[in-house]
């Protein structure tokens, strides 16, 4: 009897809550039970398929605590508020996601308006080239991809692994601007201006440009000291021929230690001078003349330091075996044996006349 006298009292209070007169219980509890039909029948009397707040405004309900009961409503809307934002967040986040650029193509949009990034495509070979306001420095595969990489980390840092740096880059050398063709002339490009041969025989100094594919640089710079101008012009500008700044290359003074080495290692003046003179064939872009030296004597005479003297001007240097390439050991036994006889020969020039 007991019993049956309780559920009583849980249909009555349940149905006051549903039947509030402020209007705001009804729609909230019959919204929030969870029913297998929108034609089901709402139980009053099953809370387990009420909400936590509909439970909990109910046992407000029945303690009659109505600060409690209309606190747990304010609560409620703010929790549905945060819900709806929430869902709407998730909603925009979607859309926004499935609209968005793929990072690796966005990273190739942004490479190709940088004016600054080249590439060069030689068959299957292509190389990322960099202005460096000198020359054109080629990038090696992990610089290339660092710099995609770091272009992810600050502008997608969830996508920015080194997977996706490698396609973003692979990506971009299909976007980016090729290398400038190289000069079809004599150029030296030293550390701070370039030095131009002309037809004349003299060095004009001109300033870099990047329109011109020089893609190695000589690691020394010009003394412009002594130079009448100071600003030049950019080699592919035509200007005026009084607007021009040459060097005149000077004698070493008697104090240099590079004369007094060179003058002692190669005291014929001729010897030295063609030795000189292939040295500074090695500093340009040509290799026109189609020629090598070969420095043959005794040990401690210089050969070696004059060698590590020109690696240090040259940016970049390699060590090869002559005789392990192929189709060059044939030719290179040939050379040897006709030192070998040139040495062991007593060679006269005669007139005929």
């Amino acid at each position: 009897m007991n019993t049956l006298t309780d559920n009583k009292e849980k249909v009555n209070t349940t149905n006051e809550i549903i039947n509030d007169p402020f209007g705001y219980d009804a729609v909230s509890v019959s919204n929030e039970v969870n029913t297998n039909s929108v034609t089901q029948e709402i139980d009053p009397t099953d809370t387990t398929k009420l909400s936590k707040f509909a439970k909990l405004k109910i046992e407000a309900k029945v303690a009659k605590d109505m600060v409690r009961y209309y606190e747990l409503c304010e609560l409620e809307k703010v929790y549905n508020q945060e819900q709806k934002e929430k869902t709407k967040q998730l909603k925009d986040s979607s859309t926004q996601q499935n609209n968005q650029v793929n990072p690796q193509l966005e990273y190739a949009w942004f490479a190709k308006t940088q004016t600054h990034y080249s590439v060069d495509v030689f068959e299957e070979n292509v190389n990322m080239y960099v202005w460096n306001k000198q020359f054109w420095e080629i990038q090696s595969n992990f610089e290339a991809v660092t710099k995609a990489l770091n272009w992810l980390e600050a502008n997608h840092f969830f996508h920015a692994n080194e997977r996706k740096a490698t396609e973003a880059y692979k990506t971009a050398t299909h976007y980016m601007k090729r290398l400038p063709a190289r000069p079809n002339y004599t150029l030296i490009p030293l550390l701070n201006t370039w030095i131009v041969p002309t037809q004349e025989g003299q060095l004009e100094v001109v300033e870099p440009t990047m329109d011109i594919g020089v893609t190695y640089v000589i690691n020394t710079e010009l003394n412009t000291k002594d130079l009448p101008a100071k600003q030049f012009r950019k080699f592919n500008q035509t200007e005026p021929v009084n607007t021009k700044v040459y060097y005149e290359p000077k004698p070493l003074p008697e104090s240099s230690m590079f004369r007094k080495f060179i003058e002692s290692s190669l005291p014929d003046p001729q010897v030295r001078q063609l030795v000189q003179e292939y040295c500074g064939y090695t500093l340009t872009n040509s290799i026109k003349h189609q020629v090598a030296q070969i420095w043959e004597g005794d040990g401690a005479n210089g050969k070696s330091v004059l060698l590590k003297l020109m690696e240090k001007l040259h940016n970049k240097v390699a060590a090869l075996d002559l005789d392990k390439l192929e189709g060059f050991a044939l030719a290179l036994s040939a050379m040897l044996h006709l030192l070998w006889w040139l040495r062991h020969q007593r060679v006269v020039s005669t007139n005929s006349n």
